[in-house]
């Protein structure tokens, strides 16, 4: 083989994996978000808070939202996506009060 082909497969497994499970992530936030007629107003980027999780485990993560819903208020919430082995959709909500606790 070729001395460039294993560097090249590194570096596209490297640059894929990560944009896979950005994709699955968004996708996933955009159907929950579509199941309980809410329209997603703006994604923040929590950076390396895992919010009210202490740990995540496997293919999880973590995202926080702001979202309206159909009367047309303003709520933000953390959405924990994924199971263990990344086998399931789940996805686990905690909703912030005005004050940004947690309710």
């Amino acid at each position: 083989m070729a001395e460039w082909l294993w560097p090249a497969l590194l570096a596209l497994f490297a640059v894929g994996v990560p944009i896979a499970r950005f994709r699955r992530s968004r996708r996933m936030v955009n159907a929950w978000a579509r199941a309980n007629n809410l329209a997603i107003v703006k994604r923040h980027w929590p950076a390396l808070r895992l919010g009210p999780w202490f740990l995540l485990i496997g293919k999880q993560a973590v995202r926080y939202v702001t979202v309206r819903d159909v009367y047309g208020q303003d709520r933000r919430c953390w959405l924990k996506l994924g199971s263990l082995w990344g086998l399931t959709d789940d996805i686990e909500v905690r909703w912030e009060d005005e004050s940004g606790r947690l309710v």
